[in-house]
C-alpha cells in the first residue's frame, strides 16, 4: 500500500472498477445517442479514483507509518515531490536502514539504536528522537518556523490541503 501511494499509483482494482463503470455509463450513452444523435464519452474521473483510493487507504490495516505521515492522498497526489529518493522512501515507509526494522527480519541482533541508548530504532525514533539528529532537526524547526511531528510532514511536503 505504501509503495502505490508513493509511486502515486492507485491500486488496479480501483482502476479496472472505475474504467468498468465507465464502460457501462458509455454503452448506456450510445444506446441514448442512437436515439437524440447526440454521444459524449465520460472520462475516467481522477477525483473519483482520488476519492476511492482515499477510503482504501483509511480502512487498511496495513503501512500505519506511512498513513500518518501522508493522510491526504489527495494532496500527495497532486502536490506532493515529483522525486523521491532512496533514503526518502525508507524515512517515509520505516523500512530500510532502522534497527528495529533489520532485527524483525533477521538482519540486525537488536532493536536497539546504534546511535543512541534508546531501546528501539524506527523511523519515528531516528527522524524525531534520536539525539544524534537533534542539531539537524533544530535547523529544520529554525527554517520552517515551527517543530516538526510526524502528523506535520505531509504539510511540510506538499503545503496546506487545497480544495
Amino acid at each position: 500500500m505504501a509503495a502505490l501511494v508513493l509511486a502515486r499509483m492507485p491500486p488496479a482494482t480501483i482502476l479496472a472498477e472505475e474504467t468498468a463503470t465507465i464502460l457501462a455509463e458509455e454503452r448506456r450513452l450510445v444506446a441514448v445517442a442512437r436515439k437524440s444523435g447526440a454521444f459524449r464519452s465520460r472520462q475516467v474521473s481522477e477525483e473519483d479514483i482520488i476519492r476511492r483510493w482515499q477510503e482504501l487507504w483509511d480502512s487498511t490495516p496495513k503501512a500505519a507509518w506511512t498513513k500518518r505521515l501522508i493522510p491526504c492522498l489527495r494532496s500527495w497526489w497532486h502536490f506532493g515531490p515529483r522525486r523521491i529518493s532512496f533514503h526518502m522512501v525508507q524515512a517515509l515507509t520505516g523500512h530500510g536502514c532502522f534497527q528495529m526494522y533489520l532485527a524483525a527480519r533477521g538482519r540486525a541482533e537488536s532493536p536497539a539504536c546504534v546511535l543512541c541508548d534508546a531501546d528501539n530504532d524506527d523511523a519515528e525514533h531516528t527522524l524525531f528522537n534520536c539525539s544524534r539528529w537533534e542539531d539537524k532537526r533544530r535547523d529544520l524547526e529554525r527554517a520552517v518556523g515551527m517543530s516538526v511531528l510526524p502528523e506535520d510532514v505531509g504539510y511540510l511536503l506538499c503545503g496546506p490541503e487545497r480544495e
